[in-house]
């Protein structure tokens, strides 16, 4: 198993050293871990919360180290925020390393991108907000603006926990299903934009945290994902979104049985930014 998100202390949002993810690493079977910390746009980077293009030589040296010592292949990413007024700052940061995975989020609504849907801070937003169906509108405008945007940007990228907005809205609100023709709507927008020819450069992530969340499910749903499915997509990567030692991994098992029983054989991994399938059928999946 693999796992294609998780992030290390260069950021506050974890304390998690890379020998630790390591070593445990080893501990829980898996093959390999790329570390993809935040690089939040826009941001200073005395805030704690965006890494900067310094950061990924010592990043490189010590994941050299550690693959050396633990037997273990570690890769390096980021995790890219998407903002529509930010696109050049945004392809600057694609030529500050030579990546294996670029993750793009859309964690923030807008349009003044003020309110953090990842962030707890963002629990008093939805508490308040008197028209849930308006906020579901705005992030799912903002996420096929991500997407017409990165089809046009050279390169390959991964559209991280594209329905992100439920991960503290489902403490206020019922998580949308697909069967709700409101809903329906709009994450059938996000599917026919990703299966288009032009989005040939886009995978969406499986990402395994939601479990633990909320909502008790992965992001994307299953109806999603089965919605992907049914329209032949097939460029899916999984990733824990790991902040601690003990996160790295979290319900990879789980959201392999997920893929597994919608019908998909396989995932996709990457290196150096380039995509290739690892079918479930492959030693690393049995």
């Amino acid at each position: 198993m693999f796992d294609n998100h998780v992030h290390t202390n260069l950021t506050e949002d974890s304390n998690a050293t890379l020998e630790e993810y390591a070593e445990r690493a080893v501990d829980i079977g898996l093959s390999a871990f790329t570390i993809t910390n935040h690089c939040s746009l826009g941001r200073l980077k005395e805030d704690g919360w965006k890494v900067v293009a310094r950061d990924f030589k010592k990043l490189e040296r010590d994941a050299r180290i550690f693959s050396d010592k633990f037997g273990i292949d570690i890769k390096i990413g980021v995790e890219l925020d998407y903002f529509e007024d930010r696109k050049t700052q945004f392809k600057d940061v694609l030529d500050w390393f030579d990546f294996d995975i670029v993750l793009v989020s859309c964690h923030y609504l807008p349009p003044d991108f003020k309110v953090n849907c990842a962030d707890r801070s963002s629990a008093s937003f939805f508490e308040a907000c008197t028209d849930i169906d308006h906020a579901y509108r705005r992030y799912y405008d903002n996420v096929r603006g991500c997407i017409d945007f990165l089809a046009q940007t050279r390169g390959d990228f991964v559209l991280a926990h594209l329905d992100l907005i439920k991960k503290y809205s489902a403490k206020f609100f019922e998580v949308p299903s697909v069967k709700d023709p409101f809903y329906f709507k709009l994450a059938s927008g996000v599917v026919a934009d990703l299966v288009h020819d032009n989005a040939k450069n886009i995978a969406a992530e499986l990402n395994t945290r939601g479990f633990e969340h909320a909502s008790k499910e992965p992001y994307p749903s299953k109806g999603i994902l089965e919605l992907l499915f049914t329209q032949g997509y097939k460029r899916i990567t999984i990733g824990s979104d790991g902040h601690t030692v003990e996160g790295l991994g979290k319900y990879i098992p789980e959201g392999l049985s997920l893929l597994k029983e919608i019908g998909f054989k396989g995932v996709y991994d990457y290196e150096k930014c380039k995509p290739y399938f690892v079918s479930f059928s492959e030693p690393r999946f049995t």
